[in-house]
């Protein structure tokens, strides 16, 4: 299990001249809607970091692909009597290594510490004890560790980053990205904000959201119900339970409800082009017709869209081809890439 759980967080800090932008959300277009279809993360601008930005992206070792399908631990003697060894040794670490992390993650944010360049990164492996602490995650997590929790046949680390970046909103606030987006222009104005990906062509409303991209304040009462909904309905059978799904549960349940503040924008925020058709973006024109058509597209998404989502799993192998959208977007954001294909892994 120990070799099964590596990840780290990317966390990046940038001191950017941000230019004023609307923040509402804009109206649903019927992009996505399911019929069609199948970290960042930054603490809030504030007297304390200024006007700096700080993003986290989430990375994942490539060891074992992160494919950790353990058995229940207390069904397996030797297990439960490595694991305890283990645990032993870690708990009497504990206390250094959450200081460790803690003044990792504080010296990183302060605004002093960083040098002339408008770019800081770093990477940082997380402490789940410290960014559970005092949430429903935290009971959860040691039942996990002790072997009391079935992870399914799920990725580990998948359900673990879904958790993770709920962990880190929950603690410092700001913003979360998946490493598979781009981002087009500032988010200054987007507070306490999740997207949509996909809507109700009959109803206009919105019918999944996505968890690749949130933004919220430190303790937001939402990002608790995230939380507590991991730990009460985790699913390790499921894909997209313990993520898009239980956004989409949570949010459905919580809406218009007094005490909750956030917004929910439509899929043209971050999800422009549904995971189904993401490899409209890398072809260049084959027509006349189908050229016009890139550029209205590439002209809509530059409009309405905060980032894009590369949905990696489906393009990862896609090449990206002269006069696609993609070039467009990459060469105007300053993104580097290989000229003949392009992997955001």
């Amino acid at each position: 299990m120990q070799t099964g759980i590596k990840q780290c967080h990317y966390i990046l800090y940038t001191r950017p001249n941000f230019s004023r932008s609307s923040a509402g959300p804009s109206s649903f277009s019927p992009e996505n809607v399911p019929g069609n279809s199948r970290k960042f993360f930054s603490v809030n601008s504030s007297a304390r970091l200024s006007s700096a930005a700080l993003f986290s992206v989430k990375g994942e070792s490539s060891s074992a692909k992160l494919k950790t399908h353990l058995p229940l631990l207390h069904k397996n003697r030797n297990l439960v009597v490595r694991t305890t060894v283990y645990h032993s040794k870690r708990r009497r670490d504990r206390s250094a290594k959450v200081k460790q992390f803690e003044d990792r993650v504080m010296e990183f944010f302060n605004p002093n510490s960083s040098d002339s360049s408008w770019l800081k990164v770093t990477a940082i492996s997380p402490d789940f004890n410290y960014l559970f602490k005092n949430t429903p995650a935290q009971a959860w997590y040691n039942q996990l560790i002790l072997g009391n929790v079935n992870p399914g046949e799920v990725p580990l680390g998948q359900n673990l980053s879904n958790l993770l970046r709920l962990g880190l909103l929950y603690r410092f606030g700001g913003i979360y990205l998946d490493t598979d987006i781009i981002v087009l222009k500032t988010f200054r104005g987007l507070k306490n904000a999740i997207g949509a990906q996909t809507i109700d062509l009959d109803t206009g409303k919105w019918s999944r959201l996505n968890n690749a991209v949130m933004i919220f304040d430190e303790g937001h009462p939402l990002l608790y119900k995230f939380i507590q909904e991991f730990a009460l309905t985790f699913d390790g059978n499921k894909w997209g339970h313990n993520g898009p799904y239980l956004v989409s549960r949570v949010v459905s349940r919580v809406t218009r409800r007094p005490g909750y503040n956030f917004t929910v924008l439509p899929p043209m925020a971050f999800y422009p082009v549904d995971w189904s058709k993401i490899g409209s973006l890398f072809q260049g024109p084959q027509s006349l017709n189908h050229s016009k058509w890139l550029l209205a597209k590439l002209r809509q998404i530059r409009s309405l869209s905060f980032a894009v989502h590369l949905w990696n799993k489906q393009s990862r192998g896609f090449e990206v081809q002269k006069g696609s959208i993609i070039q467009h977007i990459m060469f105007s954001s300053g993104a580097f890439y290989n000229s003949s294909t392009v992997s955001t892994e």
